[in-house]
Parts: C-alpha cells; structure tokens; sequence
C-alpha cells in the first residue's frame, strides 16, 4: 500500500512539475511560442554612441533604445498571427535617412513567394506580421542633419562680403568722379 501511495505522489508531482514547465515557458511547448524574430539594426553617420529610441505596438508592446556603435542591434520575438510596429523616435539634430529591410525567406505562399515573416516600411516605422516561422532584418540608417542657421564664422565672411562690396563701389564711384 504504501508503495502505490509513493508511486501515486511521485505521478503527481512530476505532472505539477511538467505543467508548471510549460507554463513558465521553461519547456519545449515554451520555446515554441515565439516562431519569428525580428532584427532590428542602427546604423548612425557620424557613429557617436547617440541614442536611438524606438517604440514597439501592437500585439506586443514595449520600448528599446539601440546606438552605434555601442548597441547597434536587438531582436524581437514574434508569436503566429502576431502583428508589431517598430516606429524610431528620431531625436533633435539628426534625419532618418533609409530603413532598408529583408523579408523572411521561408514562404508561406502558394505559387508565389510570399515570406513567411513580413516587414512593411511606412514612414519612420516597420509593420511586422508572423505567419509561420522565420526571420527579418530592418537596419535603420541615421545621419546628423545640417544646420540652416550661419555659424558665427559664416557670419563674419558674410559681413566681410558686404563690406567688400561697398568698398569696391566707393572706390569705382570715386574714380568716375576723378575721371569726369
């Protein structure tokens, strides 16, 4: 009797055990729920460790912050049927130049190609979608945006400028006065 009252907790607690596993995510049923990855790269010119911060919607959301060359890329898991958009928060003094993507290449199609993971640019923002396992990259390029306003140096050469020409037109003034 009391060895069927051990073997009964012993089936009990495994069953606990396996059930809490994949309820935690530790089992295989765990690593199975994210099928798609998204890869997410920055690449800044000039390359000065700027943050970058982007935003995350949709079924999942979050926020991430990369920087080049300290932190250039991250990846996001995305579950099937799992819609995401990844949008730049582009900061003061710099201009989003490209986001240049590569689709999954498992296809999900029939007859044609269709990825199974799907990146969609509008914007400063990538719309992902998982249909079956597979994997993006979207590299986001950034470079430092030109400042309209004259530096004081491009003042003074301005300032230079102008006084030159008034100069000169005195100078051509006085000598058809000499000359008349």
């Amino acid at each position: 009797m009391r060895y069927v009252l051990n073997s009964i907790s012993f089936l009990i607690l495994t069953m606990l055990v396996g059930a809490g596993a994949l309820v935690l995510g530790t089992g295989r049923a765990g690593a199975q729920e994210q099928p798609c990855t998204a890869t997410i790269q920055k690449v800044a010119d000039p390359a000065d460790d700027t943050t970058f911060n982007f935003s995350i919607s949709g079924d999942i959301v979050d926020e991430l912050n990369l920087s080049d060359p300290g932190d250039p890329s991250t990846f996001v898991g995305l579950g099937i049927d799992d819609t995401i958009t990844i949008t730049e928060n582009v900061p003061p003094g710099w201009a989003l130049a490209s986001i240049e993507c590569t689709e999954g290449t498992d296809n999900c199609g029939d007859g044609v190609f269709i990825p199974c993971l799907t990146a969609t640019v509008v914007g400063n923002s990538v719309t992902f979608f998982c249909e079956d396992n597979d994997s993006a990259t979207c590299v986001f390029t950034n470079v430092r945006s030109s400042n309209p306003i004259p530096t004081l140096s491009e003042w003074g050469l301005i300032a230079m400028a102008g006084l030159m020409a008034v100069v000169g037109l005195f100078i051509v003034m006085r000598r058809r006065k000499v000359t008349a």
